[in-house]
C-alpha cells in the first residue's frame, strides 16, 4: 500500500527529522531527498520489502539508517548521503547492488555486515568505510564479483 500524493503535501515532508515507514510494502517517488532535505534518522520497518533506486540518494542530513526487517535495495539507494555515519542492515541475506552506499564519504559503522551474501564491487565506492572495511574483513559466504 502506498501513500498517495495528496496525504504527502499535506505532511509537509521538508520538516521531517525522523521517520519510520513501517506500514508500506515499498518505498518509491514520494520520498526522494528533494522531499527529505532534514531527514536525519531514518529506520525502515519489518513490512518494507524494497528500497527502489536512488529513493534516498542526495538526502544531505541523513546520519542513521535502520532496517528492521528483510528489505531489498535499489541501485544508488543511499548515493551521495555524505552525513551518514551508521547503517544496520536487513535481517536475512543481504545483497548491496552498485552504488547503495557509495559518497557517503563519512560511513563509519555498518551493523549486520556478517549477513552479506553479494556485494558489489562499487557498493560502497566514495566512502571512508569501504577502504577499511575491504582492508579487514573476509567472508566465506559472500561473493565480490
Amino acid at each position: 500500500e502506498y501513500i498517495d500524493e495528496e496525504f504527502w503535501e499535506k505532511m509537509k515532508p521538508e520538516r521531517v527529522t525522523h521517520l519510520f515507514t513501517g506500514g508500506a510494502i515499498g518505498i518509491c517517488w514520494y520520498f526522494h531527498s528533494e522531499n527529505l532535505i532534514n531527514l536525519k534518522v531514518l529506520v525502515i520497518g519489518k513490512n518494507v520489502s524494497n528500497v527502489d533506486a536512488r529513493t534516498f540518494a542526495g538526502l544531505p542530513n541523513l546520519t542513521t539508517v535502520i532496517f528492521e526487517g528483510e528489505t531489498t535495495f535499489g541501485e544508488c539507494a543511499f548515493l551521495n548521503c555524505t552525513k551518514l555515519k551508521s547503517v544496520t542492515l536487513p535481517t536475512g541475506s543481504v545483497t548491496l547492488p552498485d552504488g547503495v552506499f557509495g559518497n557517503c564519504t563519512q560511513l563509519e559503522e555498518v551493523s549486520g555486515i556478517d549477513r552479506l551474501e553479494f556485494i558489489h564491487p562499487r557498493a560502497f565506492y566514495g566512502s571512508s568505510f569501504a577502504i577499511s572495511w575491504c582492508n579487514n574483513f573476509r567472508h566465506p559466504k559472500m561473493s565480490v564479483p
